[in-house]
């Protein structure tokens, strides 16, 4: 019998069994057994220099003040679905954001990103470059108010 055929007899059985398996236990995929997650004080150190920052493509992802007026985040969050580059004004940063409470907004007015930095579309970074290059540095267009240190 040809592998071919041995495979798609044998493919709805192993299918069914990654299934069961899948449905057997209380683990949480990448948490474990218990969700040890927390909600934070987005008001309170450290918590209140982390952000989102969204983008006019749909994406959303984790930035951090590292200054009064600029937020590290990941280039490859900065993309189109064509891993092209976004222009600043196609972006914004959300400090604060909770259930509840809207966040403080401002726009994007510059962006460098990590030297060397390419994507694949999708977008996702290269795998050709090296992974220290996956980053951006978001300069703000002054939008929120002053933060205390």
């Amino acid at each position: 019998m040809p592998a071919a055929r041995t495979l798609s007899r044998r493919l709805p059985v192993l299918l069914g069994l990654l299934l069961l398996g899948a449905c057997a236990g209380p683990e949480r995929i990448g948490l474990g057994v218990e969700d040890v997650r927390r909600p934070v004080d987005t008001t309170e150190p450290p918590w209140r220099s982390v952000g989102v920052v969204a983008t006019a493509a749909g994406a959303r992802c984790t930035g951090a003040l590292v200054g009064p007026r600029h937020v590290l985040t990941a280039a490859h969050c900065l993309l189109d679905a064509h891993a092209k580059p976004l222009p600043p004004e196609a972006m914004v940063f959300v400090l604060g954001l909770a259930p509840g409470r809207p966040g403080l907004r401002a726009g994007v007015a510059s962006v460098v990103r990590g030297p060397g930095f390419a994507a694949m579309p999708g977008p996702r970074p290269d795998p050709a470059v090296p992974a220290d290059t996956d980053w951006a540095l978001l300069t703000l267009d002054g939008g929120l108010p002053d933060q205390p240190a």
